[in-house]
């Protein structure tokens, strides 16, 4: 089951991977980090519907519903990350490059 799956999740954390690269830009090798939550949230809330839809033959609809729940789930990860950011950066500790958006 995994193999399937990985063949959405994988392309779709490589798109993820691109996407944060090109919102954060690259000021620094520390930014090149492999592990980004803009990724992980791409790849979890587009990978699981496809992978509904295509594999599992689900109705749109119900794959449609339960993407909402994996982009909400996503998204309230992606705000923790955030939440974190910004009170670490009050300490001095950069993580934008492991969260993958900047706080401006």
């Amino acid at each position: 089951m995994w193999k399937k799956k990985a063949r959405f999740y994988i392309p779709l954390y490589i798109v993820g991977y691109l996407v944060s690269l090109h919102i954060t830009g690259v000021p620094s090798l520390i930014y090149l980090v492999p592990v980004k939550g803009l990724a992980v949230f791409i790849m979890v809330a587009t990978g699981s519907g496809l992978y509904r839809v295509i594999e599992e033959k689900e109705n749109f609809l119900i794959a449609g519903v339960k993407g909402i729940m994996s982009m909400l789930l996503g998204f309230f990860i992606l705000l923790l990350f955030g939440l974190l950011q910004s009170i670490l950066l009050k300490y001095g500790i950069d993580i934008t490059p492991i969260v993958g958006l900047p706080i401006d």
